[in-house]
């Protein structure tokens, strides 16, 4: 975590599954400039801090073409229970189109 610089959102850019659920979420602060490295978050942790942080949260998406992460879209928490994104006046539930983590070793 940096410390001096005010956070001015949270973004999202991946996710670990246990037998295909969604467990945890890859946290990242955004700062000015910069944003933070990894912090892996439990699944209810994260809603928490959606709810509760009075900050926006956005997916942190890969761009594969251009080799880089590219903010993307709004995420909202809905009835306390799950995470969704919103396009186009739309709601779509789940992060799991973004970075499986699941690979990466437990600290």
């Amino acid at each position: 975590m940096q410390k001096g610089k005010p956070k001015s959102a949270y973004l999202i850019s991946g996710v670990w599954r246990d037998y295909g659920q969604v467990t945890h979420y890859a946290v990242h602060e955004l700062y000015d400039p910069g944003v933070s490295g990894i912090r892996k978050f439990s699944k209810e942790k994260t809603i928490e801090l959606v709810i509760s942080s009075g900050l926006p949260f956005y997916t942190w998406e890969w761009n594969y073409d251009k080799g880089h992460f590219e903010m993307g879209e709004a995420i909202h928490a809905v009835h306390d229970h799950y995470l969704w994104t919103t396009s186009k006046n739309e709601m779509h539930k789940s992060l799991g189109h973004l970075i499986s983590y699941s690979w990466l070793p437990d600290e």
